[in-house]
């Protein structure tokens, strides 16, 4: 049987995101027992010196462009650096347990995302005007979108092959419409491409507003965090936080 090519992608632009870029990648290798390639997108290759042998360092820029836009300008086109198998994990992320199952995802669908729990239809337009541009906002409206599925990016996993080219393509030419979020011009592209992903379990994607046994969680994508106050929704969530706190000293030594 031929061997898959099979690894997982970091983007990271700018300090303090290389600092959560490498807590993940060290939670990955020794929590995650994960031993295979890795791919690092980053701005700043001379944050990660050391990690040459740990993962391929791919210099990468927009001259002039902030860390932000350089970030969402290159993960929306994850295509162009992947492997035929790829899982691409945000910076702020940490993995707490193998990761392996997390393949067998592949066996069924070409691309898979967690849903948010908290969906567009529960949150303001007050909210999205916030983060979004009223000109993009309008146009979900317009579109009949704002209250589309919101899948989570931070984690995605998917396979090399034409269709995910086609979304990957579609879904940064959407953002280079405006250049804020990537979550607005993700969905307009799973439209415009009928693409309707697998639902990854939310144990590869744990954030703070889901309620979930500890025991099983695999990655939890809340490391961008600085207070309990953004965070926390119940008790298990503030069990959660302190949870955190102490393992990020750990990965850190």
């Amino acid at each position: 049987m031929k061997s898959v090519s099979r690894g997982i992608v970091y983007t990271s632009f700018g300090h303090a995101y290389n600092r959560y870029t490498k807590l993940s990648i060290r939670s990955l290798r020794r929590k995650g027992k994960y031993r295979g390639p890795i791919r690092l997108l980053t701005n700043l290759p001379q944050d990660f010196a050391e990690y040459g042998k740990e993962c391929e360092i791919i210099h990468v820029s927009q001259d002039g462009a902030s860390d932000f836009f350089q970030s969402r300008f290159f993960k929306t086109q994850l295509n162009v650096y992947d492997f035929e198998e790829t899982l691409f994990i945000d910076s702020d992320c940490l993995i707490i347990k193998p990761i392996a199952s997390v393949w067998s995802y592949l066996d069924n669908c070409d691309i898979a995302m967690a849903i948010n729990k908290r969906q567009i239809a529960e949150l303001s337009r007050e909210y999205f005007s916030f983060l979004y541009p009223p000109q993009e906002v309008q146009l979900m409206e317009t579109t009949g979108l704002l209250n589309h599925y919101q899948y989570n990016s931070g984690v995605i996993l998917f396979r090399k092959n034409d269709r995910v080219d086609k979304l990957f393509k579609e879904w940064h030419r959407e953002w280079l419409k405006f250049g804020k979020y990537d979550q607005f011009a993700l969905i307009r592209a799973l439209d415009l491409t009928k693409t309707v992903p697998h639902i990854l379990d939310n144990d590869y994607n744990y954030q703070f507003i889901h309620s979930r046994p500890l025991k099983d969680i695999v990655i939890v994508h809340c490391l961008g965090l600085r207070s309990k106050d953004e965070a926390i929704y119940n008790a298990s969530d503030y069990f959660l936080f302190k949870f955190i706190r102490r393992i990020k000293k750990y990965f850190l030594k």
